[in-house]
């Protein structure tokens, strides 16, 4: 009996183990020898990485050698916030190079402390990519770091106070590639930060799209090109400061859509920072397309459409004599906005080789303090709402001077003048001086979009 019984358990035992293997040798490559707990439960806990030394497998390395062309990789892992730790992925005093790829990291908030979802502090050399990072107080957070690059990563819905998707803190030499950043406070935030690319990436429906903090001279040079920033409560991207220092930011090729509505705000908007770069951008639907308070920044083939109030917004602090100096408005489009092109408190701004037609109020408007020059330009076809009275194609006020020779006013014999009431292609001037004569015979052929 014991012979035939022992017979027929090894028989069974072999026939469970043919019919079994196969799945089992398949999940296990599959899975690069991991053990999946459950999608719900995260098959990682939260990793911590303190020091170079840590870059090892029970800390969710899964291969590499730490050097620049087999950095460390951490990836395939589920990390889900349960309260036990402040961060989803922590890495703290390194410089070997690594990557995060291809994880999935949440539910790191809590009501009285910031969580992150994945943070880096004093890093060097790091990155992460393909990831996706929601509902955590911070979904990536950078501080003290450099030489970072994080590229096709999602972070989203976390839209209280201080949720951040991507958050940059006294960091240098960061890259932001093919992201998407929604439903936050703010998208991405960058202050104190410097030599930044933020490239073929989106942020919408946030509070504010980017928004860079800067507050030392030293910082910014900023790039954002290819990127889109749409349907956010107050601002598309934001840079601003305490104090006036120069910038050298670009921003390049990107839209700007739908943003500022409620509290008025602008697309962009540059606030006390100068010697910056805007270029082949759109502005539409906004409430502003483009505002700046600053001196010597180009802006330069874009174009401003369908804004509910001004296409583009120079605007200097009067009450604090800090007007805005020398900034220029070249080849660009400024058409059905309530303003196209809008100066306030503004010395030695120049508009030069634009159009600007179809705004219902004012095509230009020159007021408080203002010495602009207008050139090249064709202004025509402005100033159609009958909600006011006073539209003109160029409205000139409270004590302004506006050298506006040498454009095309929609007709041969020039812009009409009144000193009241006018509509149409008509000068309109109270307390100013406007220069108008001599006028382009015709329209300027090379104004405008490039």
């Amino acid at each position: 009996m014991k012979t035939k019984d022992g017979f027929i358990l090894m028989a069974f035992l072999l026939f469970i183990g043919l019919v079994l293997a196969p799945s089992i040798n398949a999940n296990k490559g599959s899975l690069s020898e991991k053990t999946i707990i459950g999608i719900s439960d995260g098959n990682h806990p939260p990793i911590i990485i303190n020091g170079n030394d840590d870059f090892t497998p029970e800390n969710g390395v899964t291969g590499g050698n730490g050097t620049e062309n087999d950095p460390y990789i951490i990836e395939d892992w589920i990390i889900v916030g349960d309260g036990s730790a402040s961060d989803g992925i922590f890495i703290n005093n390194t410089n070997a190079y690594f990557m995060i790829r291809n994880c999935t990291v949440y539910d790191f908030h809590h009501p009285d402390m910031y969580y992150d979802g994945v943070k880096f502090s004093n890093v060097e050399n790091g990155g992460i990519e393909n990831t996706s990072i929601y509902k955590s107080h911070t979904g990536i957070d950078l501080r003290y770091s450099t030489n970072i690059k994080v590229s096709n990563c999602s972070c989203y819905d976390f839209p209280v106070l201080y949720g951040v998707g991507i958050n940059c803190y006294r960091s240098t030499r960061i890259t932001i590639k093919s992201s998407e950043c929604y439903n936050l406070d703010t998208g991405i935030d960058l202050t104190k930060s410097s030599d930044i690319i933020v490239e073929k990436t989106k942020c919408y429906n946030n509070d504010v799209g980017l928004n860079s903090f800067s507050v030392e001279p030293t910082t910014m040079h900023i790039i954002i090109k290819d990127s889109k920033f749409y349907d956010n409560e107050w601002y598309g991207v934001k840079l601003l400061d305490r104090i006036r220092h120069p910038s050298y930011s670009r921003v390049v090729n990107c839209e700007f859509y739908n943003n500022g509505h409620e509290p008025k705000k602008a697309g962009l908007a540059i606030q006390r920072l100068s010697n910056n770069i805007v270029e082949n951008c759109s502005f539409h639907n906004n409430y502003v397309g483009m505002s700046t308070d600053s001196e010597n920044n180009i802006i330069r083939n874009c174009s401003a459409f369908n804004n509910l109030e001004t296409g583009f917004l120079i605007n200097g602090a009067l009450l604090v004599l800090n007007p805005a100096r020398n900034n220029k408005i070249i080849n660009c489009d400024a058409y059905n906005n309530l303003i196209g092109i809008g100066f306030w408190s503004s010395f030695g701004s120049v508009v030069e080789k634009c159009n600007v037609y179809n705004n219902s109020v004012w095509g230009i408007e020159n007021d408080v303090l203002s010495i602009v020059r207008i050139k090249q330009s064709n202004i025509y076809e402005n100033g159609y709402n009958e909600s006011y009275r006073e539209s003109s194609g160029l409205w000139a006020m409270w004590f302004s001077f506006v050298d506006a020779r040498d454009n095309w006013w929609g007709a041969e014999d020039g812009p009409r003048f009144r000193f009241h009431f006018g509509h149409g292609d008509q000068i309109k001037r109270s307390k100013s001086i406007v220069l108008f004569r001599p006028w382009e015979r015709e329209p300027i052929p090379d104004a405008g979009v490039k």
